[in-house]
């Protein structure tokens, strides 16, 4: 299921710090990296041939009593050829809390692949073709243990040298609570560039349906980038959900690294 706060693909956090878990990759002379975190919205860019890029964080949520914690995020990136790559979401650790009691256990992993169908060129978006499932790997506590194809359409065009605006249109045969539904979701996120190394957002989001026979579900985040260097990035943000019922809050922290 497209986890309704780019709580996608977690693992726990410190494994992504450690980073000598990844041998050195080829020496490649690259532009800085570029990642599909901290926002919703995926990235045309693929990371180039020969290249892995590890994106990792944490999240947090709370809606009235509950709360949420997720641990990960981890989205391991290999670029197989000029305009492809190979993605292995890791399964990472999530707790779930209210009324007083709490569940945890590892969610499912996650293996896709983007294709770059159309360059960007001046004015002219770039386009690119998400396409992965979920995994049956996870705890029967808190993961679906199932196969949940999706597909994504992304585009993004620079506006000018400072600002760029990106979109997803998406489609997945989710599941929830063990019963099987279909899931539309878009989004739309405006980037600035601040400086050389700080880079800012603003996104909106939503989903038809997070549940079968559920209602729209729309949702609003910022944050804030920091390339430490042209392979490390940081990252956080913030967000509100922008539905009725109780108030819905997520916040988070991550890390990027190009190897």
């Amino acid at each position: 299921m497209k986890m309704r706060r780019n709580c996608k693909k977690d693992v726990m956090l410190g494994a992504i710090l450690n980073l000598g878990i990844i041998g050195a990759a080829p020496q490649v002379m690259a532009d800085p990296l570029v990642t599909d975190r901290p926002d919703f919205t995926e990235s045309p860019e693929t990371v180039a041939k020969g290249r892995v890029q590890v994106e990792a964080g944490a999240t947090f949520e709370r809606s009235g009593d509950e709360r949420a914690r997720s641990l990960g995020e981890v989205l391991v990136r290999v670029g197989t050829g000029k305009r492809s790559e190979l993605r292995i979401g890791l399964p990472g650790h999530l707790r779930f809390s209210g009324n007083g009691s709490s569940v945890s256990g590892w969610d499912d992993a996650y293996l896709g692949a983007k294709f770059v169908l159309k360059e960007g060129e001046g004015r002219k978006p770039q386009v690119a073709l998400l396409a992965g499932t979920t995994l049956p790997t996870g705890s029967r506590r808190v993961a679906e243990r199932k196969y949940q194809p999706e597909a994504v359409l992304a585009a993004a065009i620079d506006l000018n040298e400072k600002t760029a605006l990106s979109t997803n249109i998406g489609v997945a045969r989710a599941s929830a609570g063990g019963e099987r539904f279909n899931q539309l979701f878009g989004s739309l996120s405006l980037g600035y560039s601040l400086s050389d190394k700080w880079g800012t957002y603003i996104e909106v989001y939503a989903f038809n349906r997070n549940e079968p026979g559920g209602s729209t579900q729309k949702y609003a985040n910022t944050g804030l980038t920091y390339l430490v260097n042209d392979d490390f990035q940081l990252d956080a943000r913030f967000g509100v959900g922008l539905n009725n019922g109780p108030r819905e809050r997520f916040w988070g922290l991550g890390v990027a690294r190009r190897f």
